[in-house]
């Protein structure tokens, strides 16, 4: 049965779709970390040996500080959604006031087209 057939002239209906625009927001926390694999020391050139009148030069027990940097991306899959809750059904009829449209006299409420005269 498809919607044509199961609309009757005295039950048709005006299909619509109501919308919203919204924006949706999830706060998102990046901790950056880093997995260090073991040191690789690689030789440079042969050892020189010195005879003990040279001294050291640098400071004693000291270290040199280097940094490495990396630009990352982090991909973080989100489905965003909505939970829907539907409230009460209201009409607005769009008439006068119901005094206008009433009888009175003639004991059951009529509208004012089926009055008797």
């Amino acid at each position: 049965m498809n919607i044509n057939e199961s609309m009757s002239p005295s039950n048709q209906t005006c299909p619509t779709i109501g919308s919203q625009s919204a924006t949706v927001c999830l706060p998102v926390s990046i901790s950056p970390y880093a997995v260090t694999g073991p040191a690789t020391v690689k030789c440079r050139g042969s050892a020189i040996i010195n005879h003990t009148c040279q001294e050291c030069t640098g400071k004693v027990n000291g270290k040199c500080d280097f940094i490495i940097s990396q630009k990352i991306q982090i991909d973080l899959p989100v489905e965003f959604g909505a939970t829907v809750k539907v409230g009460d059904t209201y009409v607005d009829c769009e008439c006068s006031p119901c005094k206008d449209f009433y009888n009175d006299d003639d004991g059951p409420f009529l509208f004012s087209s089926e009055k008797e005269d």
